[in-house]
């Protein structure tokens, strides 16, 4: 016992082990008991007859390792945070702290009922969640999983999020901007920053490119035109319907056909004969408004002509049902000799 210190001194002529007991201090610990060696050489804690801890000469820690290569080495075993009675879910945090004492980063468990993992940088506001289903937040504490997927990924920002995917020379990203992006309104922005196509596939073959000009290929990568499609097309206002069909005419020659709201191309023959010299010919007539005319002019009098067939586009037509009528112009005369057909040909798109 000494008055102020004392030390127990273990030593070899290579080295110098000691126990000390410091009312001041010593190698910069404080008061109180210092164990360790003067010289560069390991302290070892032991059981069984087998190092447990070592702490080498330059610091480094190692547990189930003789030659830690970090500052802390566990090796072939756990690092356990357990809450405290008195707090029985909050499992402690792991802080990372500059030298002036400012926070850099953190992780910590769910300090709530139920299993979690948040991360943070800089303060205690979670920036990445792992949940207790392994559902990953970036940017919220709680990731959404109302519908019950397997697993959920849920970046969320307070108005907008961006998932970039890069490389050196490309920047694809996933957005949700709630002003809009890149000329799109408000809503979802799938693309490319750089002058690189977006591409989408399925069976690992690509099946539609829009390429960096805006052109948008279908079975093409490479499209020349605004939309290159290579294979068919259908759409459900892609029709064509046989309103007449060669049948033999009298005045008011009527029938009905159904449209999906497109673009109406019409076809209309007929024939007819006048009294009178001057033109003959037919109005076509849907659900009562005249859309167009075939025609022609004969000085013949009394003898059937054929009336010059004619391609009528026809649009504003509203989806339904609809009564096309084939009505004569005056000093036009229809009978039974006469033949008519008329066909609608619908193409997906307006004027």
């Amino acid at each position: 016992m000494g008055v102020q210190h004392a030390k127990l001194s273990v030593r070899t002529n290579a080295i110098d082990a000691r126990v000390v007991a410091h009312e001041l201090g010593w190698w910069g610990a404080p008061a109180g008991m210092v164990v360790g060696t003067k010289g560069n050489h390991p302290l070892s804690l032991a059981t069984n007859a087998t190092s447990r801890l070592t702490i080498l000469g330059d610091g480094r820690i190692g547990m189930g390792t003789a030659n830690p290569g970090a500052k802390l080495e566990i090796n072939d075993g756990d690092l356990l945070f357990k809450a405290a009675t008195a707090t029985p879910e909050n499992a402690g945090a792991i802080l990372f702290r500059s030298a002036g004492g400012g926070q850099k980063g953190r992780i910590w468990s769910n300090p709530s009922a139920g299993a979690g993992l948040f991360l943070s940088s800089g303060d205690n506001i979670p920036d990445i969640t792992v949940d207790s289903n392994g559902n990953v937040g970036i940017g919220t504490a709680t990731p959404e999983n109302s519908e019950g997927w397997n697993r959920v990924l849920d970046l969320t920002g307070v108005r907008h999020a961006k998932l970039s995917l890069r490389t050196n020379y490309i920047d694809a990203r996933v957005m949700a901007h709630e002003d809009g992006y890149w000329g799109a309104s408000m809503g979802m922005v799938v693309g490319t920053k750089g002058r690189h196509s977006l591409n989408l596939a399925t069976n690992a073959a690509t099946r539609l490119t829009i390429a960096e000009n805006g052109y948008v290929g279908i079975g093409r990568t490479s499209p020349s035109a605004t939309l290159d499609v290579v294979g068919s097309i259908r759409s459900t206002m892609w029709n064509v319907s046989q309103v007449f069909n060669s049948v033999s005419g009298i005045v008011g020659l009527v029938n009905s056909f159904n449209t999906g709201g497109g673009l109406l191309v019409i076809f209309a023959s007929g024939s007819g004969y006048t009294r009178v010299p001057g033109q003959i010919g037919m109005d076509i007539m849907i659900d009562g408004v005249r859309k167009g005319i075939a025609r022609c002019f004969t000085n013949e009098l009394y003898n059937h002509k054929a009336f010059v067939a004619n391609a009528i586009v026809v649009t504003g037509i509203a989806a339904g049902q609809h009564t096309l009528r084939l009505v004569p112009i005056p000093d036009t005369i229809m009978d039974q000799n006469d033949y008519f057909s008329v066909t609608v040909l619908e193409m997906p798109w307006n004027l």
